[in-house]
């Protein structure tokens, strides 16, 4: 491990999705080395990673200085701040005296290899033999669940098991206690994520129950309370303030969940992993890959199959507990996951303020941990007739998986059944080396009675490995915390620079990463409600509007709109045209150059797409996006917009404005890196007889002037 830790780290390699804003901001594949950046990891690439830089170009402070908000920094991820709370984070004290992208890898191998030493010394402590305890390890790593959430939850996964090591460890009761707490402060500092921290505890305390119920003396429980009151009493200290005004909000304020909305495939994929997949996609319909994750492995099937069933049971037949606490637990977990059960009773063991799907990684954790320990109590055979058992078996899930769930129950015209049967080979590829274990072994003459454990759950560790192990990528971190001046880049910091508002506004939703490049935006993910800030900006706007609006944690996200929405509890849409960089434009009676008649416009620029919409009678409102030969930026620069003759209606455009918008896809097509800013949205508000779906898009015509381009007549796409 520690071979494997100076390669990665000397590589400053991490898991990290941040070529997705690479590739966004023109550096595409800067620094990846294997995989590809996984677009539906947001929290990440736009969330945590940019905040982190945020801290870093903050000098470490507690409130950012790259934002117009200014932001406290402190929130549910843990980050790099020079604050007394820093001796609890331990997994960023790199990022203070390394290059942010040695320290930001060291970052994630720490936790990778907490992770696996973790839950390894746990399963031991559990009952497991040594070889299953580190195949556990690996085989939770490897897990759907475990690395489709990785890259922004490792530390919570990580540092968990630590608790219960450290719990059960047989050390003098001052020092375990002494560790404990520190370890606990750690782990919930590390992300403040109640339903991930809830899951755990309760997988734990099952655990516990089901295989060491004899360290469940009420000294060292009621000493483990306290200590844990001591802990929490020390994330309240740093974080209290921000919980107080949290408590408050819109989102996530005091919501509460009832039971049940998991689908049983999810259920059923517990035994078959690759269920609800078509390898990284997800099967069921309007749920991402992400959502739909489980803690599944081939573990349950193999112990199944493979088994000593025998002595299996005799084991259980002796161990009860070992086998109904957990199956107890298990149920639960899956009552509250599927059935309706109402929100009071989930009030008791706090899943009330847990969406029920989180639970997953709690149920995740009992049935692999407990399994391992299960496991190792029995014997495993490996011959013909069981491995033509597990064989069947996973061939009837791939072909019931592609064939009823995708074909029959969410069927997709892009889905056709012979080509999800073809690429779905995640589904069956554990088939070739469990074969190929049968085969060396039969060579070898092993006697049918051996013990196969060992090779079998290392077939099981390595095939998801193999394959829910490629989600992540390979990102070198040099690219993630480099000064980027690509022509977007540089367009962003026109905007960021330009009068009257002297912040970047780009449309649509790209969170924190603009701020994490080091440039003023609007756009962002606010962790506290900012209020004032939009009260401010929006005068209109009614108290209970703005309250409702803006007071929760949410994603600020300009766009084409004439009023501000909440399309999602975390997500707001403002109208860019309020906030971005102008673009003057004139309402011409005839579109032409100064001095010039129509005909002397050369062509230039593109309305790229247009689209009306009816605001009141006879009032219809234009959004049209594109680009016009706009040299970077200047005060110059205008647009005019007029009517063409002959229409065969009324018209009259009472009103114009316009924003300026990056277009790096016209400076690489053109070869002009001084076109990254040429693109605008125009907003026209016009008189008009026809009504919207009628009117006539083509009756609008659009001139620019650039004083270094001159003007050119703007052409409409058919």
């Amino acid at each position: 491990m520690l071979l494997l830790g100076v390669i990665y780290v000397s590589q400053a390699l991490t898991p990290s999705s941040y070529g997705q804003v690479l590739t966004h901001i023109g550096a595409d594949k800067d620094g990846l080395v294997f995989g590809e950046p996984r677009d539906i990891r947001t929290d990440e690439y736009l969330v945590l990673t940019p905040f982190i830089q945020m801290a870093l170009r903050s000098g470490f402070q507690r409130h950012e200085t790259i934002s117009p908000y200014g932001q406290d920094l402190r929130n549910y991820y843990a980050l790099p701040l020079l604050d007394w709370a820093l001796p609890f984070k331990p997994q960023l004290w790199a990022f203070f005296f390394a290059d942010p992208a040695f320290a930001y890898s060291a970052y994630h191998f720490a936790l990778i290899a907490a992770f696996l030493f973790g839950y390894a010394i746990l399963a031991r402590q559990l009952g497991a033999q040594p070889n299953v305890a580190s195949a556990a390890a690996v085989i939770l790593l490897g897990s759907h669940f475990t690395q489709f959430w990785w890259s922004s939850n490792a530390a919570t996964f990580a540092l968990a098991p630590w608790i219960p090591v450290v719990y059960l460890a047989r050390w003098p009761w001052l020092l375990r206690s002494a560790i404990l707490f520190y370890v606990a402060t750690v782990w919930v500092l590390s992300l403040v994520y109640p339903p991930f921290i809830i899951s755990a505890t309760f997988a734990f305390f099952i655990l516990l129950v089901a295989f060491r119920p004899d360290s469940l003396d009420w000294r060292r429980v009621a000493l483990a309370v306290l200590v844990a009151c001591g802990a929490m009493a020390t994330v309240w200290a740093y974080y209290g303030d921000v919980a107080a005004v949290m408590r408050d909000t819109i989102y996530p304020g005091r919501r509460e969940f009832s039971g049940g909305g998991m689908p049983w495939l999810m259920a059923v994929a517990h035994l078959f992993p690759y269920l609800n997949l078509l390898q990284f996609d997800s099967l069921i319909p309007d749920a991402n890959p992400c959502e739909v994750g489980v803690v599944s492995s081939f573990l349950p099937l193999s112990l199944l199959v493979f088994a000593d069933h025998r002595a299996l049971g005799r084991w259980i037949a002796h161990h009860p507990r070992a086998a109904i606490v957990p199956a107890l637990g298990l149920g639960l977990t899956l009552c509250w996951m599927m059935l309706p059960v109402p929100v009071e009773l989930g009030r008791l063991l706090l899943w009330n303020i847990i969406p029920p799907t989180r639970l997953l990684w709690g149920a995740g954790l009992i049935l692999t941990l407990g399994l391992a320990v299960i496991g190792s109590q029995v014997p495993w055979r490996i011959n013909a007739p069981r491995v033509g058992v597990f064989c069947a078996l996973v061939l009837a899930a791939w072909l019931f998986s592609k064939i009823v769930v995708a074909g029959v129950m969410f069927p997709r015209p892009d889905r056709a059944v012979p080509l999800m049967l073809a690429r779905a080979i995640f589904d069956w590829i554990i088939i070739v080396p469990v074969l190929g274990l049968l085969l060396v072994r039969t060579c070898a003459r092993v006697p049918a009675s051996a013990n196969a454990r060992g090779p079998l759950l290392a077939v099981v560790a390595a095939t998801g490995l193999f394959t829910f192990g490629g989600f992540n990528p390979l990102q070198s971190a040099g690219p993630i915390f480099a000064d980027h001046d690509t022509p977007y880049v540089r367009a962003l910091r026109m905007l960021a620079d330009a009068p009257p508002h002297r912040m970047a506004v780009v449309e649509g939703p790209v969170g924190g990463m603009i701020n994490g490049l080091g440039i003023s935006a609007l756009n962002t993910v606010l962790w506290k409600p900012q209020v004032a800030f939009f009260a401010a900006r929006l005068p209109e706007m009614a108290p209970d509007d703005l309250r409702f609006a803006f007071n929760r944690y949410a994603q600020i996200v300009p766009m084409a709109t004439p009023d501000v929405s909440v399309p999602r509890m975390d997500a707001v849409f403002v109208p860019i045209q309020r906030f971005g960089t102008g673009l003057p434009v004139e309402i011409a009676a005839e579109c032409r150059p100064a001095g010039g008649a129509a005909g002397d416009l050369a062509e230039g620029g593109v309305m790229d797409a247009m689209a009306a919409t009816q605001t009141a009678a006879g009032r219809v409102r234009v959004v049209i996006r594109g680009w016009a030969v706009l040299e970077n930026w200047s005060a110059g620069q205008r647009l005019a917009v007029c009517l063409q003759p002959g229409q065969p209606a009324p018209m009259r455009i009472l009103a114009a404005s316009a924003v300026r918008v990056p277009r790096l896809d016209v400076a690489t097509y053109f070869k002009d890196d001084a076109l990254a800013l040429s693109g605008f949205l125009l907003e026209l508000n016009i008189a008009a007889d026809p009504p919207a779906q009628a009117f006539p898009l083509t009756a609008l015509a659009l001139v620019s002037h650039d004083p270094a381009r001159g003007g050119h007549r703007l052409r409409q796409l058919p």
